[in-house]
């Protein structure tokens, strides 16, 4: 799973959110296009830990924690992208992506030595190799990402959400925890015989937690 950790203060819109990264490569550029394309300007500094977020929170664990950040839980928040940054870009339409999953765990499923199709299993393609020839061939090139294309994205993705949490496949009337879509991708998808997750991008949900709901209705509508 990919994790973003992001420090945010609600209060001020003004001031920069301070992004965190996993990786690299894909996730400060889609954050870029977000903020030219659809968030009004520059929200963000962006920087990368290059590593796991487990590595992240035992480097902070053995620093006590007694690091200067700043925001509204102290220590940040958590985004996490099921099953990684690729699940922005992995859509065609509406109605194939509400239901759309994909399996997860694969060598380290707890099912594995009872699974009739584990053999095939493992010779399954990596998600990121699957994603280009199953989504819509605009979205491979991110410099292609128009206000337009974003609007589709995020309405796709934080309808998702609440479908996930509240069984309506469409824009939600609030903000939801990260806590709580885990929870409900366990529940529902993850614990059991054959663990799979929704397919569900950070991007939007931050977006969401960022104009929260009414105000991100009107966006998404506006032309």
């Amino acid at each position: 799973m990919s994790d973003n950790v992001i420090e945010q203060n609600q209060s001020a819109r003004s001031e920069l959110h301070l992004f965190i990264f996993e990786g690299g490569s894909a996730e400060p550029l889609y954050v870029k296009k977000l903020e030219q394309n659809f968030m009004g300007g520059r929200i963000s500094v962006k920087t990368v830990f290059d590593a796991e977020i487990y590595q992240l929170y035992e480097l902070l664990k053995n620093e006590d924690f007694a690091l200067d950040i700043v925001n509204e839980t102290d220590n940040g928040m958590l985004y996490i992208s099921y099953p990684m940054v690729e699940a922005i870009r992995h859509y065609k339409d509406m109605e194939s992506f509400k239901e759309l999953t994909v399996k997860c765990k694969r060598a380290n499923c707890p099912y594995k030595d009872d699974c009739e199709d584990m053999d095939a299993c493992m010779k399954e393609p990596h998600y990121k190799t699957v994603v280009p020839t199953e989504s819509r061939k605009q979205l491979t090139n991110i410099n292609g990402y128009t206000r337009e294309v974003w609007q589709e994205l995020i309405s796709a993705h934080v309808s998702k959400m609440n479908y996930l949490v509240n069984g309506r496949f469409e824009l939600p009337d609030k903000i939801e925890s990260q806590e709580l879509i885990f929870e409900k991708q366990l529940e529902k998808h993850i614990l059991h015989k054959c663990p799979k997750v929704a397919v569900l991008s950070a991007f939007p949900v931050y977006v969401l937690d960022y104009f929260g709901a009414d105000a991100l209705k009107v966006k998404l509508e506006t032309t």
